[in-house]
């Protein structure tokens, strides 16, 4: 009746995610040392290259309170504030900086449209990928301050991607 109870006919087809593909990959793709757009150290592998956004947890300029307070007026403009309240800076994530992600064996260089920045990979705290296709994000934990959030603007090959997660492991 009103065909809400019908079973639907077709077979489920199993999708592999980009995740899944990742993981298949067994062997690690490098590139020609001379395609590397800065020089390489000694020992040090070119693997790719992706336009990515730095991003930091910084203020975003909204500014809320919370508590009981009141406030007494001095004078035109200015105010005494007496109570138990708290005025605090709102904190998200924000673009900060557009630029170019390139991995290696060694290192990740960051060639951005202000600064460059080149992180090891023990310092690398993981990965994220996003449900759709397109976004990787990448943390990097930074001794002083908050971390750093490399979000790439497309997915790199999947063999690529298979062999930086292969390095960010130890596997190589």
């Amino acid at each position: 009746m009103f065909g809400f109870f019908t079973k639907n006919k077709t077979p489920k087809v199993a999708t592999a995610t980009y995740a899944d593909q990742i993981q298949q990959v067994t062997d690690p793709v490098f590139q020609d040392r001379t395609d590397a757009p800065f020089r390489l150290k000694k020992n040090e592998e070119y693997i790719g290259s992706q336009s990515a956004t730095l991003c930091l947890y910084k203020n975003d300029g909204r500014i809320g309170g919370h508590g009981i307070t009141a406030r007494v007026k001095i004078m035109k403009g200015v105010y005494y504030r007496v109570g138990t309240g708290r005025m605090a800076m709102g904190k998200s994530w924000q673009a900060d900086q557009h630029g170019t992600l390139h991995f290696t064996t060694d290192r990740i260089v960051f060639d951005g449209d202000n600064k460059n920045f080149s992180v090891r990979w023990d310092k690398v705290i993981g990965f994220g990928f996003n449900g759709h296709e397109d976004g990787c994000q990448i943390k990097v934990d930074r001794e002083t301050g908050a971390d750093w959030v490399f979000i790439l603007d497309q997915q790199l090959p999947v063999e690529q991607m298979a062999t930086v997660v292969m390095v960010e492991e130890n596997r190589i």
